[in-house]
Formats: C-alpha cells, structure tokens, sequence
C-alpha cells in the first residue's frame, strides 16, 4: 500500500532480558535492531535478545554503539566478534553503527567503518 512503512525497535540490554519481542509482533512491528556491542563489549542480552526477536518472527539486524574512546579500531573488532559469537552475521538485515556521543568526528567513524569492511571480508 503507497504511503506504508515497516516498523521497527531497537534493543540493548537497556530493556532488560524480558523484552516482549512477540507483543511487539504483535503490535506491528516488523523489524528489531539489536545492540550487539558497546565499546569493546558484547551487549549482555545480545544472543538472547537475537533469539527471541527472531522466534517472535521479526527480522533482525545488529548493530554497534560508537564511543570515542577506546580507539575504533578496537571497538571495530569487538563488533564483530560480537556478531560472530552472536551468529549476526545470519541477521537479515545489515549490520549498522549507531553514533549519538559527542566527540565522535567525521574521521572516528570513518575510521570504524574502514577497520570494520576489513574484518568483514
């Protein structure tokens, strides 16, 4: 139908682990992006919250928080162990970046994204 969009939420450990994911299905939700990692940690309710978003019927992809520090690099390398440990890489939909922290320059990002299409291949 012209004019319709998919809807989507965004999860992290912020929600906690009983996030409803099939009232969200419910609700007409069609989509979760999940917090994958944080710096360089995997997000505590990562896997499990990947689980369930997918049993709910929803599609998933991952993402990652940016900080300006520890260096992009390593925090590159935490997304994607995280993505592996996390079997993200089966997501639907791609893995994305989320930048919201002040500090974080044009350079810093690009620096992520370019040491993470290196890991990714």
């Amino acid at each position: 139908m012209p004019g319709e969009r998919a809807r989507g939420i965004d999860v992290s450990q912020w929600q906690g682990a009983g996030f409803h994911f099939a009232g969200a299905a419910e609700a007409g939700f069609s989509f979760a992006f999940l917090r994958a990692s944080v710096r360089v940690a995997t997000d505590a309710h990562y896997v499990e919250n990947r689980r369930r978003a997918r049993e709910a019927g929803l599609l998933t992809g991952s993402y990652h928080y940016l900080y300006p520090q520890p260096a992009p690099e390593e925090q590159a390398l935490a997304f994607h162990k995280a993505l592996v440990a996390g079997r993200g890489f089966g997501d639907e939909l791609p893995p994305v970046l989320d930048v919201e922290q002040a500090g974080l320059w044009e350079a810093r990002v690009r620096r992520f994204l370019q040491a993470f299409a290196e890991l990714w291949d």
